[in-house]
């Protein structure tokens, strides 16, 4: 048995749909298809039938996933315990965050864990999805839920934040001296400034919350972070809108308005494995996340 063949296996038992786990773990619909198949073959069970447009499990998948949660926390931890073995530390913590966030608040939050743990090593990550099948699995994993977001199997989710957006205007520019919060309507004859891969959730957020307003974004120019993104809209060549956490330093030449309630909100939250559920540096981190993404401090 191949061990990617059961990760994929336990997402599709989640998501009940190959469609919606090629679209959430990064894959083809064929991929995840061929994998389900070839783990069929090679345990010679049958694991879904279909319903309707999706899938359902049979008595055995549904037997095979229970026994499968277990394996995976067990497996999980191994890993950790190695890898804290040939680093020659007492643990090694594995956190993935997303850009905007995490530089805003997770430099400070190191700064105040690491005085509780010295012992351990802390790796950081990059990433814009959740990473559900992953091996080993991240100790903690902040995520932008996107719209109908559902906690993936075999975690626990903590909500963080949300927060809304605003939008960076030029400062010569004919909206960015008007008092009252602005709808997104308003916008809609610009040119924006992206910042967000295609297709992200984030980017997907921003992009929902303008087609009920009845239009999509002029994109203009991609831009990969929001500093870069507030200094080309200081130059004029368009406008941006951003999570809160990301106009914080607009310069001199830029403004930030407010969002009436058209405007998108994005949801952050930490994934940790269901076995770290007692984990004192996950816990100790979640807390720590909190206090220094409120919106007190923003």
């Amino acid at each position: 048995m191949d061990l990617q063949h059961l990760r994929t296996f336990r997402a599709v038992a989640h998501y009940g749909s190959v469609r919606k786990t090629a679209h959430v773990l990064r894959y083809s619909p064929a991929s995840i298809s061929q994998q389900i198949t070839q783990l069929q073959k090679d345990i010679n069970l049958a694991l879904f039938v279909k319903s309707g447009r999706g899938l359902k499990l049979t008595a055995s998948g549904e037997l095979l996933v229970t026994r499968l949660d277990d394996f995976f926390r067990e497996y999980s931890s191994l890993e950790t315990y190695i890898a804290g073995l040939r680093e020659e530390k007492e643990s090694v913590f594995s956190c993935y965050y997303i850009t905007s966030f995490g530089a805003a608040v997770i430099p400070q939050t190191l700064q105040e864990i690491t005085k509780d743990f010295p012992r351990t090593r802390f790796d950081l990550h990059l990433s814009d999805q959740p990473h559900i099948v992953t091996s080993p699995q991240p100790d903690l994993q902040l995520i932008v839920e996107e719209e109908g977001f559902k906690t993936p199997p075999h975690f626990i989710r903590h909500r963080i934040l949300t927060e809304p957006y605003c939008v960076a205007l030029p400062k010569d520019h004919r909206l960015a001296q008007t008092g009252d919060p602005l709808d997104l309507a308003d916008l809609k004859d610009e040119l924006w400034i992206d910042t967000e891969p295609a297709k992200g959730w984030c980017w997907q957020t921003l992009v929902n919350s303008c087609q009920r307003a009845g239009f999509f974004p002029n994109f203009h120019v991609q831009a990969y972070d929001y500093p870069m993104a507030l200094q080309l809209v200081s130059s004029g060549l368009g406008i941006c809108v951003l999570p809160r956490i990301g106009g914080q330093r607009p310069g001199e030449k830029v403004v930030i308005r407010n969002l009436n309630d058209s405007g998108p909100r994005r949801t952050i939250s930490a994934l940790i494995p269901q076995g770290a559920k007692e984990e004192p540096i996950a816990n100790r981190m979640i807390e720590l996340l909190r206090v220094k993404a409120s919106p007190k401090r923003f």
